[in-house]
């Protein structure tokens, strides 16, 4: 039981009850987003790990221009993808704070003279807040990694 909830009237505990299920809810999108978003991650690196290894040997010509032009459109591919899936996740994250926010209002209002807040989650642009995000940094540094492999192997100085 939570601290207050004996205190609650029927229908603050309704409240109560309904808003720490949104939260659940909108957790368990976030966790099945996050896990999909690793597999899809996953599954394109290995795409590019698959080039590496059908292109290793072969003697191709192909202008730098080619290869930037090609570089570049996967990783902006990738960052559109990682884009999507974190604003997906700042929403769901959003909605569990409005709903917690609920719950804790309704807690308080049960419990004489205490008021219980939510540390606020730490502020910055949204920008800063995407790129400073560490799985995104990992992940479009691994698939930068790759494309840069692939650029040497196809220009014939790796391997």
């Amino acid at each position: 039981m939570v601290q207050g909830e004996a205190n609650m009237r029927p229908e603050q505990k309704d409240i109560f009850d309904c808003s720490m299920k949104q939260v659940d809810y909108a957790f368990r999108c976030f966790d099945s987003r996050r896990t999909y978003e690793w597999k899809v991650t996953l599954g394109f690196w290995l795409v590019l790990a698959l080039a590496g290894r059908f292109l290793y040997g072969k003697h191709l010509y192909a202008p730098w221009y080619y290869l930037v032009l090609g570089s570049a459109l996967v990783v902006l591919v990738h960052f559109v993808w990682l884009n999507g899936t974190w604003k997906a996740h700042e929403s769901d994250k959003i909605v569990a704070d409005t709903f917690r926010a609920i719950a804790v209002k309704a807690m308080s209002d049960a419990v004489t003279n205490t008021h219980f807040h939510i540390p606020p989650r730490v502020s910055k642009t949204p920008w800063r807040q995407f790129l400073g995000n560490w799985a995104f940094r990992v992940q479009i540094s691994v698939t930068l990694l790759f494309v840069i492999a692939l650029i040497l192997i196809v220009k014939g100085m790796l391997g």
